[in-house]
């Protein structure tokens, strides 16, 4: 766990800093199935991309995305994990861990596991008729085909009109709008990247650079304040 100092605040409101926050509330990424455009070429790769979750100059986390290929199918494989404290006692942790299969530029499976502050979760999701069936703890829900899972590396995420939360499997109805470009700081300086913004049940702003990746997130915590995704890798 990358974590530069614990950050103060109230033990009310890292209680609400749940998996519902930082990933149902906003982080959206990539599967709808007709609509969905085809990834670019040479996109992603075998590589891996690592962010910081960062609130106030206090790195409180860390999101990781490996991608890599296995019998032609493109595997994404996120790891999210998060701790935070009150002085020197932790009040809440999340440790989220999801795999998505795709194969010809769909997704066929995902399936994530995630402890939030003690509360377990398991959500698998198949394609079924044209839409998604959605397990959760044992709960089964259809999504509408054309929905996104809320994994936020699809570089075609500004056009989804829905969103499926990886954690809960509950759907957003959302609005995403393009906001122009603009330069933001990255590992090595600054970048140019495409701002979009994601309003509606969910609020949030994401930012892609020209290599297609994300860079940046920024999404409002119950509390106040924002909590940013910021890229270092």
């Amino acid at each position: 766990m990358d974590q530069d100092r614990s950050y103060r605040l109230s033990r009310r409101e890292a209680l609400r800093l749940s998996a519902a926050t930082l990933l149902a509330a906003g982080l959206a990424g990539g599967i709808g199935h007709s609509a969905l455009a085809a990834l670019p070429e040479g996109f992603p790769g075998e590589t891996s991309v690592v962010y910081d979750v960062v609130r106030d100059g206090a790195v409180v986390g860390k999101y990781r995305f490996d991608f890599s290929e296995e019998d032609g199918d493109l595997l994404v494989r996120s790891d999210v994990s998060i701790d935070v404290s009150l002085l020197i006692i932790p009040v809440y942790s999340l440790r989220h861990e999801g795999l998505e299969r795709w194969r010809n530029g769909k997704m066929v499976t995902f399936h994530s596991e995630t402890d939030d502050n003690g509360t377990k979760r398991v959500v698998d999701i198949v394609p079924e008729g044209g839409e998604y069936r959605v397990t959760h703890n044992g709960d089964v829900d259809m999504r509408p085909g054309e929905a996104m899972l809320g994994t936020l590396w699809h570089p075609d995420t500004p056009n989804a009109p829905m969103l499926i939360d990886p954690i809960k499997g509950k759907l957003r109805d959302v609005t995403i709008t393009d906001q122009g470009s603009m330069t933001i700081s990255v590992p090595f300086g600054t970048a140019e990247a495409k701002h979009y913004a994601i309003r509606g049940e969910i609020a949030q702003d994401i930012w892609y650079g020209p290599d297609f990746y994300l860079w940046q997130a920024e999404f409002p915590v119950k509390m106040g304040g924002v909590l940013t995704l910021r890229r270092r890798k």
